[in-house]
């Protein structure tokens, strides 16, 4: 895929290998703010995300969370698929 950052592409291996994001959209002390699954030392700022949602690699489904809504990021179909192209290309 075109246009793809190192960034997209570290971000990418991260959600494979089963990171999911959750960003709180209600009202609340937490509103705006993204809570990884895992701590791991990475910065995964809202325009990663953004970025990665307007290509298709990452999809969003709504939780609630302790009565707060949350939208949660995971890796997609397609951003499998373009991780595992990039992974077998820099691996030859």
């Amino acid at each position: 895929m075109e246009n793809l950052t190192n960034n997209n592409y570290a971000h990418l291996r991260i959600l494979n290998d089963g990171l999911h994001l959750d960003l709180c959209v209600e009202p609340s002390n937490a509103f705006g703010k993204i809570f990884p699954s895992l701590a791991l030392g990475t910065i995964i700022k809202m325009g990663s995300i953004r970025d990665l949602k307007a290509k298709g690699l990452i999809a969003g489904k709504t939780i609630i969370h302790y009565g707060l809504e949350y939208k949660r990021y995971f890796i997609s179909e397609l951003g499998i698929q373009v991780f595992e192209e990039y992974n077998n290309a820099s691996s030859t």
